[in-house]
This record gives C-alpha cells, sequence and structure tokens, in this order.
C-alpha cells in the first residue's frame, strides 16, 4: 500500500512538473471564440535565429522576449534602440558567435556575437533564460556595443 501511494503522489507531482503551457483563447465580449493561439515551442538555436531574423522590427520580437526583459526595460526604449540601431547599422546579415556560457542549472545561457550589418559591425550579448524547464528560452537580456 505505501509503495502505491508513494508512487502515485510521484507520478503526480512529475505530470505537474512537466505540465507545458496551455493554449491561449482570445474571445469577443459576447464569448464569442476569435482566435486560439497554440504556444509555439522553439529550441535555443530557433530563438536566436527569429531574435536576429526579426531584429529590425521590436514588435515582432514580442513573443521571443522574457516579461522579465520589459522589468529592466520599458518598451519604448527598447523600441527607440532597435530603430536607431537599424538606421545607423542597417539591415542585419550574419553573427559569429564569440563565447556561450550556461547556468549551472542549465536555465539560462549568455552568447556574446559578433554581428554584421549592412553598415557596420557591433558586439551584442544576449542573454537567455527560461522559467520553467518546460518553457522556451526567452530574451531576458540584449546588450549592443560598437566594436573597437
Amino acid at each position: 500500500m505505501k509503495k502505491i501511494i508513494i508512487s502515485s503522489l510521484l507520478l503526480i507531482s512529475t505530470k505537474i512538473y512537466t505540465q507545458e503551457k496551455i493554449e491561449t483563447v482570445i474571445a469577443n465580449s459576447n464569448g464569442k471564440v476569435l482566435e486560439i493561439k497554440k504556444p509555439v515551442k522553439y529550441s535555443i538555436e530557433e530563438t536566436i535565429n527569429q531574435f536576429y531574423k526579426r531584429i529590425n522590427s521590436p514588435s515582432k520580437l514580442d513573443e521571443l522576449m522574457s516579461f522579465r526583459f520589459y522589468q529592466k526595460t520599458p518598451y519604448s526604449k527598447f523600441k527607440e534602440l532597435i530603430n536607431s540601431k537599424s538606421e545607423k547599422y542597417g539591415v542585419y546579415i550574419e553573427r559569429k558567435l564569440i563565447s556561450e556560457k550556461f547556468s549551472p542549472d542549465n536555465m539560462a545561457v549568455a552568447y556574446v556575437f559578433n554581428v554584421k550589418y549592412t553598415k557596420g559591425n557591433l558586439k551584442e550579448i544576449l542573454i537567455l533564460s527560461k522559467e520553467t524547464i518546460t518553457d522556451n528560452f526567452q530574451v531576458y537580456q540584449y546588450n549592443v556595443s560598437e566594436i573597437n
């Protein structure tokens, strides 16, 4: 009996711990379903690829950004940064990985890239994190500096 109870508790706790995000339902004021959004699962590489694919348009980056990012950097400042960077450096061409470092628990990773744009090159640091083990990695911090 003890083994059954322990096994059941272990199975239930494992199921709770590994729950995936459920879909988001958007409905109008009458309750009519307008749209159902299912969460998109991205690997770390795909998150980075999507980030740089959308880098010249801040509004398209929203789903890749952690809510914690916006706690540190207001959306208006982030939008201003992206727009001024796009204006000064042009369109993204390619990136070269300089370094990568994972946190001890593998819930965060920091990347340093040399990024080539049509009008110049930048050093960019992209820190990705995830809230739970089943979440996607999302952008937690984004820093840009000129290459000397």
